[in-house]
């Protein structure tokens, strides 16, 4: 049996720096290409510039529109969910509060003088309590989203039916999938609600900053210099996981500091075994379903808190 393909394009920004319209033009095969907008929040059906770079047929899924009319609809499913979100905030929360003294700790401990056979073990300990907390968040997040799908029968609800089924009908006359960046919590929640996994296999996925990281194994915030202070990664939830191995930082020209040795290999470390890549303006690499084949553009965090181009395997 043909092993199903999951190829799929990942993207830095296409705001000032369009690279998508040559990617797509050496990929697609000339049928429409579906479209995944609603990061953008209420600007979602303002896809004319988008359509004028793919050069193909676009078919907006219009997800947030969907996930509007369900809900207009199954108020139930409506109280559910904003009762799972309203847990989720919670949640995020108590977890930005403990992970923001765990970095605090490593950092310290990582400026400390002593033995090295002293400090290496104490500075493991801490990269491992940050390690801990993260793998605990991940893990509780997860089980709540797995509790609303099971405990509402998600996907056999009337309404979330029809709209799976219109978007499974999209996605036969398709051969591609463009996910834009925008809200990244926003693109995930409508990816998981309609359940887009079931719908890719054959598909090229096209993907760029927080749609790149919304298919990723687990979303990283971060902004190591943000308007109200000193910044502290943090994991959101799981991502969709089509492209694995892989923690996406969009934007690091922004928002990473990466002229600092010690943030690096802390990120690095923190979450490996993925590999911390980071996506400049005009980025890209090409994922086969096994392997990078192909990157541009793209650089990766290491432990040794030093900046490499990324390199294929």
């Amino acid at each position: 049996m043909t092993k199903p393909m999951r190829y799929a394009v990942l993207l830095g920004t296409q705001r000032f720096e369009v690279t998508l319209d040559s990617l797509v033009a050496s990929l697609n095969d000339g049928r429409p290409m579906a479209a995944v907008t609603c990061g953008w929040r209420e600007r979602e059906p303002e896809d004319e510039a988008l359509r004028n770079h793919v050069g193909v047929e676009l078919i907006n899924l219009n997800l947030r529109r969907r996930m509007e009319e369900i809900f207009r609809v199954d108020v139930e499913l409506a109280e559910a969910h904003r009762h799972r979100q309203q847990i989720l905030r919670h949640k995020q929360e108590f977890y930005r509060i403990r992970i923001q003294f765990a970095l605090e700790a490593h950092r310290v401990i990582q400026s400390r003088s002593a033995p090295a056979e002293v400090h290496n073990v104490e500075e493991a300990v801490a990269l491992a309590a940050l390690q801990t907390l993260d793998s605990y968040h991940l893990e509780n997040c997860m089980d709540i989203m797995r509790r609303f799908e099971t405990e509402t029968n998600l996907f056999e609800r009337p309404e979330v039916k029809r709209h799976r089924e219109e978007i499974a009908g999209i996605m036969q006359r398709c051969s591609s999938l463009a996910i834009s960046g925008g809200h990244v919590a926003t693109i995930i929640n409508r990816l998981r609600l309609f359940g887009l996994s079931g719908f890719i296999d054959g598909h090229i996925v096209y993907a760029w900053s927080a749609g790149a990281m919304a298919i990723s194994d687990r979303i990283v915030l971060y902004h190591d210099n943000p308007p109200q202070g000193p910044g502290a990664a943090e994991i959101l939830t799981e991502g969709m996981g089509w492209v694995p191995g892989m923690v996406i930082l969009p934007e690091p020209e922004k928002r990473l500091r990466m002229t600092e040795s010690n943030r690096v290999s802390t990120l690095a470390s923190r979450f490996r075994p993925a590999r911390s890549l980071a996506f400049p303006g005009g980025a890209h690499l090409v994922w086969d379903g096994e392997r990078i084949t192909e990157s541009s553009g793209i650089v990766e965090l290491g432990i040794n808190g030093r900046i490499t181009p990324l390199e294929t395997s």
